[in-house]
């Protein structure tokens, strides 16, 4: 698993699982759970795989919801029935008090951690 916090807030970015292949003779690629990969897929490297003109869905957190959002849609807004809660009109959904609280405590931990930059990366070549 790897987890990208955005430093200035604290706020988790992308949330990635990285597993055994089926045979597990080799690692498969990267299953992400919170946020999405930005670079674009190579048909080469993966094989076959999903329309890229097919929705997206997307989980983002912030510090006290979790939120959903949908990418890439292909047809206008009223082709699409998107049910809310009419009181609060939203699809945010607020984090239970204990995930907050070991959220917090993450973050306690992460402080006392180094942070490493785009570029510092131990590299040694083989």
């Amino acid at each position: 698993m790897a987890e990208e916090y955005n430093l200035k807030n604290s706020e988790l970015v992308i949330r990635k699982w990285k597993k055994k292949s089926e045979l597990g003779t080799r690692q498969s690629s990267w299953e992400y759970e919170v946020g999405e990969q930005f670079v674009p897929k190579n048909l080469e490297s993966e094989g076959l795989m999903e329309s890229t003109s097919n929705p997206i869905f997307v989980r983002i957190d912030s510090v006290a919801n979790f939120q959903w959002r949908i990418r890439n849609l292909p047809y206008p807004i009223a082709t699409y029935n998107v049910t809310v809660d009419d009181d609060k009109q939203t699809i945010t959904y607020k984090k239970p008090k204990e995930i907050i609280e070991m959220e917090k405590q993450m973050q306690a931990e992460f402080k006392k951690m180094k942070a490493s930059k785009d570029g510092d990366v131990d590299c040694t070549p083989s």
